[in-house]
């Protein structure tokens, strides 16, 4: 399909048009008994055919038999032992006879010199077909037959370990046909491989020690030296096959290094832009792909039939018969005869009014009639998303009625199992369609949502599960209630997807309610599970742990798996995030990871687990432990080429920033907005949620130009898709502001702050939780300009919301009443703002944990107003009991640990204790310009702590560097005006002592007392009297 290749080639070769074996080196010598003429028992040779690693491949006449043959003679400086082993692997050729293999006759020895007689196939290699232009199918189908030789192999017992588009040849017939087994092991006696040279490149074929094959197509357990097995086969198939659809191969690296690295990072390539390859097949190759064998196909077997099922041309629908079941059945001997149509046609008849051609339109017409201007880039998803789901079903649905009533392959029963199965993924899909034909802005804005979720057809294959499914209801009067309640929850799912969780959890609980009074325990089960979960997004969490605690318990009792595993899964978040209940949390964790693991579990659910076990982590200060499963979810979706993966990428942003790394935590919110962009548009809400999660980091690290900018496209995005008076363009307004005020624009910030706040209210009401945190935003401007007044106003109406809406004891109103807490310190009120600061700390304590980030930055301002009050002792204990928190919930380097040991420092210099302070200032120092910049604002009050020691020790010109540094970074990020007014008083008594300088150090200090309060002012009035005097 793609005429695209990486930039090394994986072989070279020697005769491109017949049976040929990689050559291993640029240097080769001819040995006496190949040369034409020469004999080989009874042999004659007539020349060479190619050369390779292990011997060279000739072309003779068996005069015996009158024919043709290809010979393998092993090179002269090949080992006894290899030899030995040659004769075992060619004896155990010589037993696999099939149509996709090249056929091993004998092999024999002539003196010291081993050899290998075998089928001489005359045609291309695989590589040299595949350059033509061919369609996916016709790819598939080639690769499939070849497929069938290593699966024949694999049943005589013995592996490939070479497998690559160099070693298949199609015959002149065309039927690819598997050659140069020379490395096939019995797989009895799997051998260990022998480790690789990490810098030698991909592209050649290796032989070190025992480790055999090309690396490019190796599998991870292949390239590590470790036990090697059918799978290992099953993953070079699919490199090739890979290869062969997408024109590059799926990992990159063009050394052994980078390619073992990219195999154990799972980094697969994603699929080329127009590539017309569908979505099932490049699941089926990245599931033979894992890095993990036992995450591979199960047989080769497997993978084949799934490939031959994806790969079935469309067939011609015929009219259907419907009788009963809805299925058109006839008789075998009935329509074997001339004039009937085959039996098991028309399923895609079955999707009439569900999804055709006429609703196709309606859906399309509706998406677009929203004129949203992400509507198109929507639709062209949404579109062919559906058209392959509903082939994939009609596929399905064929292949159920073909495996009993044409092939007597599986019993009537199975067959029945499997049409229910796919009676109620037709159902889904129908419930899904109803929905985007009424399509509103918001059910455009989630309509991949709603179509990614729904279930794939092919489990619709799966016996094992289908019959472990438990039985309907014995009384015909409660089966039929039970179907009826059951499309409720299908029509509360589409709902869910959609977004609109009031109905769907209406719904659920209207059918939690018919399934208590009919007494069926699974419907109930399966109820519950809906109400807790669309009561989970609600934020209902209290109300949510009962229904899915009670839905676990019945699953399990029923053996209802898929229930229970569901529940348990849900759970971990809940408990452990939600209701701060980590160890509980992460107890669940461990149940739904087993579950997960187990059978009907998959890959996709084990990375759900793990993605919430990492927020439970996260949330109680484990960052460590928290990023392991976040990047182990990460690899389980990449494996299965899943969009969720932009989930796990942006909590891997979340804890990497958190642990100070902040130019990675912007590469993965860079990833996870690719993804999002690639399988949603660029132009759909989402990317502005990206966007502003970008602005906010480059906030944090004091880069508020492109702060400001990504901010901006965020909000210019909210306002092209949702108008004006949005809730998130209020949002967008709100991150702008607080980089406004950063930037010093206080003014510009106050006018956004306010504006979001009129917003929130025109679409809330006065009384909501986004108005109060509105509120906090507009009350920070207003204490930034001096109008404390007018800030303690707002502060104190968000928590009198916050309470009435949310409780007293929820989190938010701790930070309402420690925003009171700065207001009244500003003021001059220390003593008022260090009890409302304690009061909110003790309630964050409370509600979040003892060590939550929250609780250790609060105890830096309570420590400082502390040491303001002259209680030096008891501001010493609070500042180091918020140097161990921090520590423990953001790392030992974070910058947020080095603002603590400032505030230490600043401690020390008040007692005298220059040189521990000192040594405390510049580890500071070092750590914020390691994770923030050297000109973060932050560094501001270092530099000045810095310049006070100087100027204790006398060292003025040091003083005047530190302070004079500290006001150059201050004045340009217009931020901290009482870390300014410090840094220009200590820049002015360093430049005092130096009579030309007398007149700009007063008009420093007069700048400086106009920035400070209470005692630090005090002592600048003090300084100016004196300096009054002693001028």
């Amino acid at each position: 399909m793609h005429d695209r290749h990486d930039p090394l080639e994986l072989t070279e070769h020697a005769d491109e048009g017949s049976l040929a074996t990689p050559v291993a080196d640029g240097v080769h010598h001819e040995p006496e008994t190949g040369r034409p003429g020469s004999t080989l028992g009874r042999y004659v040779v007539l020349g060479t055919i190619g050369h390779g690693g292990m011997g060279t491949v000739l072309k003779a006449y068996d005069a015996t038999l009158d024919r043709a043959v290809a010979i393998k003679l092993l090179h002269e400086r090949t080992s006894e032992r290899r030899a030995q082993q040659l004769h075992r692997e060619a004896q155990a050729l010589a037993r696999l006879s099939h149509p996709n293999v090249v056929q091993v006759f004998e092999v024999a020895q002539q003196g010291e010199q081993a050899f290998i007689v075998m089928e001489l196939v005359r045609g291309q290699t695989l590589r040299q077909w595949q350059r033509g232009e061919h369609g996916w199918r016709e790819i598939v189908e080639v690769y499939r037959q070849a497929g069938e030789g290593l699966r024949a192999a694999h049943e005589a017992g013995l592996a490939h370990r070479d497998f690559k588009p160099d070693n298949c040849i199609l015959d002149e017939g065309l039927r690819p046909r598997v050659l140069d087994f020379g490395l096939v092991q019995e797989l009895g006696r799997a051998t260990e491989s022998a480790s690789l040279d990490a810098a030698a490149p991909v592209a050649a074929p290796t032989r070190t020690c025992t480790v055999l094959g090309t690396p490019a197509y190796m599998a991870l357990e292949q390239l590590d030296g470790r036990r090697t097995d059918a799978r290992s086969d099953q993953f070079a198939f699919c490199v090739a096959l890979y290869e062969a659809l997408y024109g590059e191969r799926p990992f990159a690296g063009e050394s052994i290094a980078q390619l073992t690295m990219a195999l154990i990072e799972q980094e697969i390539r994603p699929a080329p832009r127009g590539s017309t390859v569908p979505r099932s097949l490049r699941r089926a190759l990245l599931r033979g792909l894992a890095k993990e064998p036992s995450e591979r196909w199960p047989t080769m077997e497997a993978l084949l039939t799934e490939l031959r099922r994806i790969a079935a041309p469309p067939r011609r629908r015929l009219p259907l018969l419907v009788a009963g079941a809805g299925l058109a059945v006839l008789g075998v001997g009935l329509w074997k005869q001339a004039d009937q149509p085959p039996p098991c046609q028309g399923a895609r008849e079955q999707l009439a009014g569900v999804w055709d051609p006429a609703r196709r339109r309606e859906v399309e017409a509706a998406m677009l009639g929203t004129g949203l201007p992400y509507a198109a880039d929507t639709w062209a998803r949404v579109g062919p998303a559906l058209d392959e789901h509903a082939a994939a079903w009609a596929e399905q649905h064929q292949e159920a009625c073909e495996a009993t009533s044409v092939r007597r392959e599986q019993s009537a029963e199975v067959m029945d199992l499997r049409m229910e199965c796919l009676r109620e993924l037709r159902l889904e899909l129908r419930e899904a369609v109803d929905l985007l034909a009424e399509a509103t802005p918001s059910r455009v804005e989630r309509a991949t949502a709603v179509v990614a979720g729904l279930r794939e057809p092919s489990r619709c294959a799966d016996l094992e599960a289908l019959r472990a499914a438990l039985p309907p209801p014995d009384d015909a009067r409660v089966a039929a209630e039970v179907a009826r309640q059951r499309e409720r929850l299908t029509r509360e799912l589409a709902y869910f997807r959609a977004g609109e969780l009031a109905t769907g959890l209406e719904e659920a609980s209207r059918v939690v309610d018919e399934a208590e009074a009919l007494g069926y325990a699974p419907l109930l089960a399966e109820a519950l599970l809906a109400r807790g979960r669309a009561r989970a997004e609600h934020e209902q969490y209290a109300a949510a742990e009962p229904d899915l605690d009670r839905a676990f318990v019945l699953g399990t009792e029923l053996g209802y798996d898929d229930v229970s595993r569901a529940a348990a899964s849900t759970l971990v978040a809940i408990v452990g995030r939600e209701l701060t209940e980590p160890e509980r949390g992460l107890w669940w964790g461990e149940l739904a990871l087993a579950m997960s693991r187990g059978p009907g579990g998959s890959r996709g659910d084990e990375a759900s687990v793990l993605n919430h076990i990492g927020t439970v982590l996260e949330g109680r200060g484990d960052l460590d432990a928290a990023l392991e499963h976040f990047r182990r979810a990460l690899e389980l979706w990449q494996a299965e080429g899943s969009s969720n993966r932009s989930a796990a990428l942006a909590n891997i942003a979340l804890v990497l920033n958190a642990k100070g790394d902040v130019e990675a935590s912007l590469e993965h919110h860079r990833q996870a907005m690719a993804i999002h962009q690639e399988v949603l548009g660029p132009r759909h809400p989402t990317i502005a949620s990206d966007l502003s999660n970008i602005s906010i980091l480059l906030q944090e690290q004091g880069r508020l130009d492109e702060a400001l900018d990504q901010a901006q496209r965020a909000l210019a995005l909210r306002r092209e898709a949702l108008g004006e008076d949005n809730t998130v363009v209020a949002e967008s307004l709100a991150n702008i502001s607080l980089i406004l005020r950063d930037q010093g624009h206080r003014a510009e910030a106050l006018e956004h702050a306010e504006l979001a706040l009129s917003i929130f209210e025109r679409a809330r009401g006065r009384r909501h939780p986004l108005v109060a945190m509105s509120l906090i935003n507009v009350g920070t401007m207003r204490q930034d300009r001096g109008e404390l007044d007018e800030a303690l106003l707002r502060y104190r109406e968000a928590r009198s919301i916050l309470e009435e809406t949310l409780g007293p004891e929820h989190p938010h109103c701790a930070t309402a009443r420690f925003d009171e807490a700065s207001a009244l310190h500003d003021q001059g009120r220390v003593e008022e703002g260090l009890e409302a600061a304690r009061v909110a700390i003790d309630a964050w304590r409370r509600t979040l944990g003892p060590e939550h980030l929250l609780v250790g930055q609060g105890l830096l301002d309570v420590g400082q107003m502390q040491q303001e009050l002259g209680n030096l002792d008891e501001a010493m204990q609070t500042l180091q009991e918020s140097q161990r928190i921090l520590t423990l919930a953001q790392g030992p380097e974070h910058p947020m640990v080095a603002r603590a040991m400032v505030r230490i420092g600043g401690l020390l210099v008040e007692r005298g204790e220059l040189e521990p302070a000192l040594e405390l200032y510049q580890r500071a120092l070092s750590m914020q310009q390691a994770g923030e910049g050297p000109d973060h604002p932050h560094l501001g009050e270092t530099l000045v702590g810095l310049a006070e020691i100087a100027l204790r020790r006398g060292e003025l010109d040091a003083a005047t560097e530190h302070a004079g540094r500290a006001i150059t970074i201050l004045e340009a990020s217009q931020t901290f005006p009482q870390h300014l007014a410090r840094a220009r008083f200590a820049l002015a008594r360093a430049l005092g002592r130096r009579g030309p300088e007398r007149a700009r150090a007063r008009a420093l200090a007069e700048q400086a007392r106009d920035g400070l309060h209470g005692s630090s002012r005090d002592e600048v009035e003090r300084w100016l009297r004196h300096d009054a005097l002693a001028g």
